[in-house]
């Protein structure tokens, strides 16, 4: 099937390519008689207009990407509110990209980073290697990663210090007079599972105390299977004080099932989580938990990525750490007549 051109439309309608242009872009000063005339031309031979041709007529397409891994996850949330608000004070469109699964649907995606369609692109903790992502950013598109884990070399990105706010944790619980420490890990298949459970043994170990093994259960990052795991650790008749879940989620998981096997929180166990999301404040003690940055990380990301537009030049390799904190809330500090320690 013959690929028409601007040129092919002018010539078959005897006009100017500027006039194809502007009734391509629905300018109002053609006439109407031409307009109706190319129009029809245009839909009768099924003209399609490039990105790219619409890219370089405009300078720019005005649209920064955003490829995650969706889902509805206050996590995701986060990344999205951030990303919106910042552009949202600009000329920009902000479109989603939902990670490509098949063959097929990376090389479309391929096409859209190599087609004109995005002027920018964050990319969101897909935790695997794109070399299409790379080609682009090597080609000069503006890349930023959130949580990359050194999956895509080369290119920036941007991460929490989750150690400090892990410390922070550790440090309060020791100075609320816990000693005996357990942790709800996630499960390998996640990079950060290792990195809090290794800063979590890091903290405790500096207060000169040690994380007994038999108090480590792995889970994947949800409440009921961080409730399950609870009761299992609970189970094993190891006694603890304090207990650290890898994320907010799973420490909602965590409080039920110390709830259900008879213990108080934050009396007999103090219970901190890792996110900060907006339940925390309304869980049953409120909830202790690590403030992870993910709203300033996406709206950092995206700062870097409108200035690179602007600049229009590539962002150069770096990766940019961004702090985290505890925010203590009811779930972790006794009261003084509590009963402490039963495990």
């Amino acid at each position: 099937m013959r690929k028409w051109t601007i040129s092919d439309l002018a010539r078959e309608a005897n006009v100017s390519k500027t006039t194809v242009s502007r009734v391509l872009n629905g300018r109002p000063d053609v006439d109407a008689e031409t307009s109706a005339r190319l129009l029809a031309l245009i839909e009768d031979v099924g003209y399609v207009r490039s990105a790219r041709a619409v890219q370089l007529a405009k300078g720019r397409a005005n649209v920064v990407g955003l490829l995650a891994p969706f889902d509805t996850s206050p996590w995701m949330i986060e990344v999205l509110r951030a990303a919106m608000e910042r552009v949202q004070a600009t000329h920009f469109s902000l479109v989603l990209h939902s990670f490509p699964h098949s063959p097929a649907e990376m090389a479309r995606f391929a096409d859209q980073l190599n087609n004109g369609s995005m002027d920018a692109l964050m990319v969101v903790s897909l935790q695997q290697e794109v070399p299409a992502i790379a080609k682009a950013a090597a080609d000069g598109l503006p890349v930023v990663m959130l949580n990359d884990y050194g999956f895509n070399a080369g290119l920036a990105d941007i991460i929490p210090d989750e150690a400090v706010g892990i410390a922070e944790a550790v440090a309060h619980l020791v100075a609320v007079g816990r000693r005996r420490f357990a942790i709800i890990a996630g499960t390998p298949d996640f990079p950060i599972s290792a990195t809090r459970l290794d800063a979590y043994r890091q903290a405790i170990r500096k207060h000169g105390l040690e994380l007994d093994e038999q108090l480590v259960i792995e889970a994947p990052f949800t409440a009921p299977a961080a409730q399950a795991a609870t009761l299992a650790l609970v189970d094993r008749g190891v006694g603890f004080d304090a207990l650290f879940a890898s994320s907010d989620a799973m420490a909602v998981g965590a409080m039920r099932a110390l709830k259900q096997r008879g213990l108080a929180i934050p009396d007999d166990v103090s219970v901190v989580g890792f996110d900060d999301f907006a339940s925390a404040e309304f869980t049953e003690p409120r909830l202790t938990t690590v403030h992870n940055p993910l709203y300033e990380m996406s709206a950092r990301a995206m700062a870097q990525l409108l200035d690179g537009v602007k600049a229009n030049k590539p962002i150069e390799k770096s990766e940019e750490v961004i702090g985290t904190h505890l925010i203590v809330r009811d779930s972790s500090v006794p009261s003084r007549n509590g009963a402490g320690g039963r495990g």
